[in-house]
């Protein structure tokens, strides 16, 4: 076993078919989230409530619901400019956090409200502490 530089444990697996050498890590790191955040970032862009449901269930636990993007938004002050209700209530659902402000000190309550999307106000009132256990 030898030591990589990230102190990390790997062996050496002698590949007998190919006749080559491979080196495997021998305690894998868990999942990475780069790739499944970036497939969560793309159903939100693409107000797929579907995609986006189906992104947080199978990685439920890889996917930060409240990351900001690089324009200071989350994916619900996003979804709540847009007036997608139905993704508003997914990401409500895994635990988006209605308090958090975008760049501007606006939360997603402020913005649905000055965007005139009365019914996903309503909802983010009515569901702020409802969140998957």
């Amino acid at each position: 076993m030898q030591s990589d530089t990230s102190g990390r444990k790997e062996q050496t697996v002698d590949m007998m078919s190919a006749g080559e050498t491979v080196v495997e890590p021998s305690n894998p790191p868990t999942k990475p989230t780069f790739h499944y955040q970036r497939y969560f970032e793309e159903a939100v862009r693409n107000g797929d409530r579907h995609e986006l449901q189906r992104v947080l269930e199978t990685f439920e636990g890889c996917v930060n619901v409240n990351l900001y993007d690089k324009e200071g938004q989350t994916a619900l002050h996003q979804s709540c400019s847009e007036g997608n209700l139905e993704l508003v209530k997914v990401l409500v659902q895994f635990g988006a956090d209605v308090r958090l402000a975008n760049r501007d000190g606006w939360n997603a309550l402020h913005i649905a409200l000055f965007a005139g999307h009365q019914n996903v106000a309503v909802y983010l009132v009515a569901n702020a502490g409802s969140r998957r256990r």
